[in-house]
């Protein structure tokens, strides 16, 4: 019997743990493409990389006054093209224009409807992007859910599992500190292999914190659930002295 619960202990810990971690990446990747959190993400680096050196001013003019003599402006960008309503640009002031161009690019193509579903989508390399879409955010928060109710699950057998408070304290701060040293490996990595240049720009910065920091929430979790665990055990054998 003994043998059978240590056995249950190390599979429900396992696959909880497992579990946890599958959740925190989806749940972190559902968050950065989200449409608030990547558009800030694209805004910044479309700024960085395409718009840097592009006379804002001279294009907001040059548009107010097109838009004297049309409904509608088609502006090219790249392969593609965006259209600006005339209504909507009299109503922006220039220091508002730039926000407006790099919001009708980026629902340009976060609301881009593909042809395939995403998991079709990310076996093709011309439609990986998929996942950084309206699309993929749907289909991340799907999985999401799904996991959500599988490690809940795992969870309460885990602790039913486990024979008592301390144990149990004990028992999921074990899990959530070793799940939470995700934290430190993704911030060691990124800290190793990216080059110095790419960690200073800020959009990069961005993305990674919403990667670790469910992590180190879980980590400080588990230190705080470890420290509670062993302490409730050192009072138990304390008690047990005294009598």
């Amino acid at each position: 019997m003994g043998f059978l619960r240590s056995f249950g202990k190390f599979v429900l810990g396992t696959l909880f743990s497992l579990s946890l971690a599958s959740l925190l990446l989806i749940s972190s990747l559902s968050q950065l493409t989200e449409y608030t959190n990547l558009k800030k993400i694209f805004s910044e680096a479309l700024i960085e990389i395409r718009l840097k050196e592009v006379n804002i001013t001279e294009g907001y003019h040059l548009i107010r006054e097109t838009c004297k003599f049309k409904e509608k402006i088609i502006l090219p960008i790249d392969n593609d093209t965006i259209e600006l309503n005339c209504s909507q640009v009299e109503k922006v002031e220039e220091k508002d224009f730039l926000d407006l161009i790099t919001t009708k690019i980026f629902e340009k193509f976060y609301f881009k409807e593909y042809p395939c579903s995403v998991i079709e989508c990310l076996r093709d390399a011309k439609n990986f992007l998929v996942i950084f879409s309206e699309q993929g955010n749907l289909f991340l928060k799907g999985i999401q859910s799904y996991l959500i109710l599988i490690t809940v699950v795992l969870c309460i057998g885990f602790i039913l599992i486990l024979e008592n408070w301390q144990e149990r304290a004990k028992g999921l701060g074990k899990v959530l500190f070793s799940t939470g040293l995700f934290y430190f490996i993704i911030k060691y990595a990124s800290s190793f292999f990216l080059p110095a240049k790419i960690k200073e720009i800020k959009v990069v910065q961005d993305i990674l914190n919403i990667f670790v920091q469910n992590f180190l929430y879980l980590f400080v979790c588990g230190v705080i659930l470890l420290i509670l665990g062993y302490s409730l055990s050192y009072r138990k054998e304390k008690e047990k002295k005294k009598k």
